[in-house]
């Protein structure tokens, strides 16, 4: 459906087994290489912290056991010590940085992101 945004896909492969890493870096192959116009780098980085959202989400639900984590609880802690996601991270906010004032919004998306990944990896 038209009211949908570009991260529903990726969420869907998550449930039915991809993990997270992988669908970041096949949807980062997606797009052009090469200068994109300003709609399309937030589009684009939109979906991915939509993506990011719902990782946390996922990583959130199992860390309610007894000290137990979910897969997607060990793939973000994972992702992050191997530097992987922190890679991803930092390009996604290199590239918004440039857009300067177009990108305000996504930037603080991203900063609570952020924010919420550290706090999931020093659980």
């Amino acid at each position: 459906p038209a009211s949908m945004s570009p991260g529903w896909s990726l969420i869907t492969l998550v449930d039915a087994g991809v993990p997270f890493m992988t669908l970041l870096g096949a949807f980062d192959n997606l797009q052009p290489h090469g200068i994109l116009e300003p709609r399309q780098a937030l589009s684009h980085a939109s979906a991915t912290i939509e993506f990011f959202g719902y990782w946390i989400d996922k990583s959130r639900e199992s860390g309610q056991g007894a000290g137990q984590h979910s897969a997607a609880q060990n793939e973000l802690s994972r992702s992050m010590s191997n530097g992987d996601l922190m890679h991803k991270l930092n390009a996604m906010r290199s590239r918004l940085e440039q857009m300067e004032g177009s990108a305000v919004l996504v930037l603080d998306q991203l900063n609570r992101i952020e924010v919420a990944i550290a706090s999931l990896v020093t659980m």
